[in-house]
């Protein structure tokens, strides 16, 4: 906070995590700072503020996949040209379709670490607050369960 522009003794970060003592504005600006998230995320519910990070993140996903899928077509291209100019007899094909279950293979795994983490962090926090959690993993296709 001190590099932030805005010094807070220890004593006071722990009266504010405790309710005793609220935050100036100033101080809210700094912690903005500190977490590197804008002013209005400090605001909302914790579970809101990891719920938007992974729809932000699941977005990028996305954007990257669709940059996968135009770069194997891409690489499809390209084998099957070589393949007609050097006579190569393996099959591209069978490499590409490696390739897609190979990437479908990590993004499932990279979207199941990123629920199981928001599965950790919700209960961590109900916990905290003596609330169970119901867990949301994501369900076949992608999807979180319950998700229409």
């Amino acid at each position: 906070m001190h590099d932030a522009g805005c010094p807070i003794a220890a004593s006071a970060i722990w009266k504010v995590e405790q309710g005793g003592r609220r935050i100036t504005l100033d101080e809210a600006m700094a912690y903005a700072q500190v977490f590197e998230m804008p002013l209005a995320e400090l605001t909302l519910p914790i579970l809101a503020v990891a719920e938007g990070m992974a729809l932000r993140l699941l977005e990028d996903l996305r954007n990257e996949t669709k940059a996968w899928v135009d770069l194997q077509h891409s690489m499809a291209d390209t084998l099957r040209q070589l393949q007609v100019s050097v006579g190569l007899t393996d099959d591209p094909d069978k490499l590409v379709a490696q390739g897609r279950r190979e990437m479908s293979e990590y993004l499932h795994k990279i979207a199941t670490d990123l629920w199981s983490e928001a599965d950790e962090a919700a209960q961590r926090k109900e916990a905290d607050q003596g609330k169970p959690v119901a867990r949301r993993r994501p369900a076949k296709g992608g999807a979180r369960d319950g998700a229409n």
